[in-house]
């Protein structure tokens, strides 16, 4: 089904949005959408969603949440060389997957949730960032047209570390939630005192490289 909606040759402007992009970087206000069941809601905006439709209409619904409720950024799941399928004579990889990214107090608990990955976005003012790792909503690249990628860390080696965090988290072995939550605390921390006595060089070419080799 997926193979046969794609285009020959995709438009010239989505190629070229996808280009500067690399995994581990931030867009603005991404979409936020999924797909529930509103006879059991589970989330808030399931349950107002759910209330505000007559019980009789119930059932799967696609729920899209509102621009001004969207997170403030997203941060690309997706690896590098997924993203511009750089050297492949046909592009096969229309979509893009983004993880919310949120504020978080420094001494919030949540920094020790295994689905929350702290940021350092050198460019962003406010708070403590973070990516919400609990859901990845799928966008297509069109959707990069005129936006401009936005670096989460301050050097290649948060980007690479991101990378490598979130290939052990879908690789991780089927054991209960306390060992998780126990590892990702630690390794957290130990990773925030590494963080803290790093010098900050800019971004290079070396993650997309990076990025591809672990494909």
């Amino acid at each position: 089904m997926i193979e046969e909606g794609l285009a020959e040759r995709w438009p010239d402007a989505v190629r070229e949005a996808a280009e500067p992009f690399l995994q581990g970087q931030l867009i603005e206000r991404p979409p936020l959408f999924y797909a529930a069941d509103l006879r059991h809601p589970v989330w808030e905006t399931t349950r107002l969603v759910a209330k505000s439709v007559p019980e009789a209409e119930h059932g799967e619904d696609f729920i899209d949440v509102a621009e001004d409720h969207r997170p403030p950024y997203g941060i690309i799941t997706t690896q590098s060389c997924d993203l511009t399928e750089e050297g492949r004579p046909v592009l096969r990889q229309p979509w893009l997957a983004v993880a919310p990214v949120i504020e978080v107090a420094a001494d919030s608990s949540l920094r020790d949730r295994d689905y929350i990955y702290p940021l350092a976005p050198p460019s962003l003012e406010g708070g403590e960032w973070a990516a919400d790792l609990r859901i990845e909503i799928p966008l297509e690249k069109s959707i990069l047209v005129g936006r401009t990628p936005i670096d989460a860390f301050p050097d290649e080696a948060g980007a690479v570390a991101f990378a490598n965090y979130l290939a052990r988290r879908r690789g991780r072995p089927a054991l209960a939630s306390v060992f998780h939550e126990v590892l990702s605390g630690t390794t957290r921390r130990l990773k925030d005192a590494r963080n803290s006595q790093r010098a900050s060089p800019s971004r290079s070419p070396e993650h997309l490289q990076s990025s591809c080799l672990r494909s």
